[in-house]
């Protein structure tokens, strides 16, 4: 009997629990169709801010997929001009070039070259050997520009005929801007001048005279040519390099965001 008495309150006390489970259970059922009510109102209130959202996504992205196209290539030009930029710094030190050495050269040619191709050619004559400073840099890109005017051309035309032609010692390169230099009468005037004879002189010796005897016959050419002008060619110029340069300064700045991206893609393939 005992045992029986025992096993009737162990089930009273289950069934207790059980009923008093059931009503918790059945408040929770009250509440949540209460919350499902107030979240059906809220979802098409979502639904339809998600509709606008998603429009106006579109609106955007028609908009600016142009604006994007220009951002990555300002980019990739920042990045070009980066890379070029650090090399003319390296290529400068033995001619003593600093940081403004780069606006020297903007300011020769009157703003009328992409710094890029300024850069182009600047380290295309550090490599050639043809300067030995900054000054005599900014004043061979000056006369070629000036040169380069005067037979119809522009400035970059100017100082890639100028800056191959005096570091390849090619006179077809300087004839495009009617500079013509004699070889042998070059090597004459440098070996006489140092007391030394042609055949003594070395291949530096040779490269010098010849860059020598170009410079005069460059110099020659200006004086004939007459003061600079600035023509409407020229300016409109200035404008193209403008717009190219500012892009650049944009690329600068949105290229650590593009770094990070690629870096982040790169990590999720």
């Amino acid at each position: 009997m005992a045992d029986n008495k025992q096993l009737i309150l162990e089930i009273k006390a289950i069934t207790t629990k059980a009923i008093k489970d059931i009503k918790q259970l059945e408040q929770n059922i009250d509440k949540t169709k209460k919350t499902q009510d107030r979240m059906r109102v809220g979802t098409e209130g979502l639904r339809r801010s998600l509709g606008a959202l998603r429009n106006n996504i579109l609106l955007v992205t028609f908009a600016f997929s142009g604006m994007g196209a220009a951002m990555v290539k300002a980019v990739k030009e920042a990045v070009k001009f980066e890379t070029l930029n650090r090399s003319f710094r390296n290529l400068g030190r033995s001619a003593s070039l600093g940081e403004k050495s780069l606006q020297k050269l903007r300011d020769a040619t009157n703003g009328t070259v992409k710094d890029t191709d300024l850069l182009v050619q600047a380290n295309n004559a550090l490599l050639l050997g043809i300067v030995q400073n900054e000054d005599q840099l900014a004043a061979m890109f000056d006369a070629a520009q000036r040169l380069a005017q005067a037979v119809g051309q522009d400035a970059l035309y100017g100082i890639e005929s100028l800056t191959t032609g005096i570091g390849r010692q090619s006179r077809l390169m300087l004839d495009n801007l009617g500079i013509i230099v004699d070889t042998n009468k070059a090597y004459e005037k440098f070996a006489e001048a140092n007391e030394i004879s042609v055949k003594e002189m070395t291949d530096f010796q040779r490269k010098q005279a010849f860059i020598d005897a170009t410079m005069e016959s460059v110099n020659n050419k200006l004086d004939l040519a007459g003061d600079e002008v600035i023509d409407l060619n020229q300016k409109m110029a200035m404008a193209s390099v403008a717009t190219s340069n500012l892009s650049i300064a944009i690329g600068q700045h949105l290229a650590p965001g593009f770094g990070t991206l690629s870096e982040k893609a790169s990590e999720s393939i």
